[in-house]
């Protein structure tokens, strides 16, 4: 999709964070111009290969790091 935002984020680090920026982007661009995983994967879905293929055709990959970002551990990588 044409000017889609992809936000990247850690859900044990900047949830809170990335879903109130979510939100706000949601509201100034539209609701289908905002991909965050938790909104945008559907049940049952390839997590990786969706999200593969959303970062390759994005617009914009917004990072949101917190004070965690590099010792937050996540069930696929070590970190």
């Amino acid at each position: 999709m044409s000017g889609q935002i992809f936000i990247s984020y850690r859900r044990d680090d900047t949830w809170g964070v990335a879903g109130r920026l979510s939100d706000r982007l949601r509201a100034q661009f539209g609701q289908n111009q905002i991909f965050m995983d938790l909104d945008s994967i559907k049940l049952g879905a390839n997590f990786m290969e969706v999200i593969e293929t959303t970062v390759a055709k994005c617009d914009v990959l917004l990072a949101v790091i917190g004070n965690d970002w590099l010792t937050t551990k996540d069930e696929h990588h070590a970190g």
